[in-house]
């Protein structure tokens, strides 16, 4: 069970709970006709007998895989009748189509009823939108803290200009002014941060500074200690492996040159060394999610770039 997993077994004890609360809420509001309320308490009711259902096959050891195949299917379909119930069809409810589509999906597996391989992009794929999905208010706040990170780039860059006379003359001109070497340096590392940002495509490596983002944060490499640009993680699903990221090209040096020694973070007690190749996966869903990230960074830094050159276009010839 990965991390993806644990996270919809945790959501679908939650739901369950908030289905309760939004019977009790909807009795009480008194803006909804009698048929609105008779719609949504008769959707979150079926809900929480499916999603209980659910819950018990999966917790009995002696359910059949039918049985459990079977209450997952009524619970996904369920609460996406009470989501529609409730919103129509908004954000939350795409995002619980996306999250109980590779929820059923992983189930199909699990049973036997259908082949990893032929799935595994598809559910990846699923996984992403419905984290993306999910985050839709953390990214819409971070949107502001990655408008915030390149701003305070460029404003470090312009009150570096600001404050020498002959950055001031240089305004509006292509020609370069007479720069010391310190100045140099640091107007050519901010500017190529700005430039590796707004192409983030081309990015090989995420600026360390950027450790601190809302979303981000939660890929950090153990061995480089910085964002992750490229995703790989344990491949084993057994409940008990916890949940780690590797760089791609940090572990795969790790692998080459020390074998014989665990990186930071790696569970010893659990997987034998040497490590190999095969213990490792791509995680598509992270490297979505990092993807959607770095596009809107790198989004609002091209913008802060351009502004910046067409006051100091000298800064093109650096």
């Amino acid at each position: 069970m990965g991390y993806f997993d644990v996270f919809v077994w945790i959501t679908k004890g939650v739901q369950f709970f908030q289905a309760a609360k939004d019977i009790n809420d909807t009795c009480r509001d008194e803006n909804l006709s009698t048929t609105q309320k008779a719609t949504r308490i008769g959707a979150d009711s079926l809900f929480m007998v499916a999603q209980a259902a659910e819950i018990g096959a999966g917790a009995k050891e002696k359910s059949s895989d039918k049985l459990k195949f079977g209450t997952r299917i009524a619970a996904g379909t369920t609460d996406v009748v009470r989501q529609i119930a409730q919103e129509g069809l908004g954000v939350d409810t795409l995002c619980t189509i996306a999250y109980r589509a590779a929820d059923v999906a992983d189930g199909s597996i699990e049973t036997g009823y259908s082949d990893k391989e032929k799935l595994e992009k598809y559910i990846d794929a699923l996984k992403a939108a419905g984290t993306i999905l999910s985050n839709r208010v953390l990214l819409g706040n971070t949107a502001e803290v990655a408008c915030s990170f390149t701003k305070n780039m460029v404003r470090d860059i312009r009150n570096k200009l600001k404050s020498n006379p002959e950055f001031v003359k240089a305004k509006n001109s292509a020609d370069i002014p007479k720069l010391s070497e310190d100045d140099k340096a640091f107007l050519k590392k901010q500017v190529k941060e700005l430039e590796d940002l707004a192409n983030f495509s081309n990015l090989k490596n995420i600026p360390k500074s950027l450790s601190t983002d809302p979303v981000l944060k939660n890929y950090i490499c153990p061995i480089t200690k910085r964002p992750i640009r490229e995703v790989m993680t344990l491949d084993d699903d057994r409940d008990e492996i916890p949940i780690i990221y590797f760089e791609k090209d940090a572990i795969a040096d790790w692998i080459r040159n020390k074998p014989e020694t665990a990186p930071p973070s790696w569970p010893t007690e659990l997987l034998s060394l040497p490590i190999k190749n095969p213990d490792l996966r791509v995680c598509r869903h992270a490297q979505y999610a990092i993807e959607a990230r770095l596009k809107e960074i790198g989004k609002d830094a091209e913008i802060e770039l351009e502004n910046l050159i067409e006051d100091f276009p000298f800064l093109v010839k650096m």
